[in-house]
């Protein structure tokens, strides 16, 4: 599996389980969904991924973060020099050093910059 793709599903992720956190109620249809949804992503990512995205959802944070302008968008600390070429070629899971979140960046039509 390459890191663009457990990037995309990441990122999806934790969209999903935004949604889930935003109902009280564990009956509503749209969390219903979001949950099946949730549950047929997550054997697509490695298990020492998913353990360290679990350990930050828990804290109540995202585990992915976009990078613009080379600030983390989750602890909006930059990113250091030596990292930036890594996360502008994507060809590789980085994480921030200063909050743990999985850092990508996206080009200027959106798209997460991951080959």
């Amino acid at each position: 599996m390459d890191a663009k793709s457990v990037m995309d599903d990441l990122i999806r992720l934790d969209e999903l389980q935004d949604v889930i956190d935003s109902f009280k109620s564990p009956r509503g249809k749209k969390r219903k969904e979001a949950e099946a949804e949730c549950e047929k992503i997550r054997p697509n990512i490695p298990k020492f991924i998913l353990s360290h995205h679990d350990r930050i959802r828990k804290l109540g944070r995202r585990s992915t973060a976009q990078v613009v302008n080379w600030v983390c968008q989750s602890c909006f600390i930059a990113v250091p020099v030596g990292s930036r070429s890594r996360i502008a070629k994507g060809d590789d899971l980085n994480i921030c050093e200063n909050c743990g979140a999985y850092l990508y960046h996206t080009n200027e039509d959106g798209l997460t910059n991951q080959s």
